[in-house]
């Protein structure tokens, strides 16, 4: 199992071939007392990316049922005029 650099590791020198190198890691994403082991691929494209995007998408919805005058621009992150 590989471990994470730690959150204070603000490293900025990546190199191409290191940055590759992520995307053949296995990672072990422990949850609720099971496992489940990804590729550093799989990891970002079936775990990362569709989490992100649920808990950005709750916050959204979270906002709006508030109050909040956000909008589809906000989501989304640019606007139209």
């Amino acid at each position: 199992m590989v471990v994470a650099p730690d959150a204070d590791d603000e490293r900025s020198d990546w190199t191409p071939e290191e940055l590759e190198a992520g995307l053949e890691r296995t990672i072990d994403v422990a949850h609720r007392g099971t496992s489940v082991m990804f590729t550093g691929t799989e990891f970002l494209v079936q775990f990362a990316v569709p989490n992100f995007y649920f808990h950005l998408t709750a916050a959204y919805a979270i906002l709006r049922s508030q109050g909040v005058q956000v909008t589809k621009g906000d989501f989304l992150g640019f606007s139209f005029g």
